[in-house]
């Protein structure tokens, strides 16, 4: 195997997951309580959309289809979710498992976009590079308004609606 075919697996694997990621965040919208994290989850499934046309984009232009392998760690994290929430109420307890769910998904596609940016870095793939440095922006920011949203009310209403401690 050689790096334009780690590059292309990469690639293809991160359009399955941006995918499976997509119908998720709708499960998880509907699962959510909190108004914020509601539009966040919408939000963030709009440019989860726009981060699998744009690998469509790279694909197009380095001769690839975007499809071809599956992301074997979404649809962990997918099912474990799905697992998790399937008889949750909407609830802040319920909230603050979806900004952990999410999160964890946010952190494997930072690091999955990061090494294949740098990968099309080494190989002089200036358009690939930009796109995939745009996604990462946006994966990056979704992750800071998820812990945004968690620090400032959903973690502290969870705990208050736990009945088992005390938030001061």
């Amino acid at each position: 195997m050689d790096i334009h075919n780690v590059m292309m697996t990469e690639i293809q694997e991160l359009h399955d997951a941006e995918n499976q990621f997509a119908q998720a965040l709708g499960f998880l919208y509907e699962k959510a309580d909190d108004g914020d994290l509601r539009k966040a989850l919408a939000d963030h499934r709009t440019e989860t959309t726009e981060h699998a046309r744009r690998l469509e984009q790279i694909c197009s232009h380095m001769g690839w289809q975007p499809v071809g392998k599956q992301s074997m760690v979404a649809r962990a994290l997918v099912e474990d979710t799905k697992k998790t929430l399937q008889n949750a109420m909407p609830s802040p307890t319920t909230d603050a498992i979806i900004i952990g769910a999410a999160q964890k998904a946010e952190h494997f596609e930072m690091a999955s976009y990061g090494t294949v940016a740098a990968i099309a870095d080494a190989m002089d793939r200036d358009f690939a590079k930009e796109l995939l440095g745009k996604t990462l922006d946006e994966e990056k920011d979704a992750d800071k308004l998820l812990t945004k949203i968690a620090m400032h009310r959903i973690n502290k209403d969870a705990v208050r609606h736990s009945g088992r401690a005390t938030v001061i």
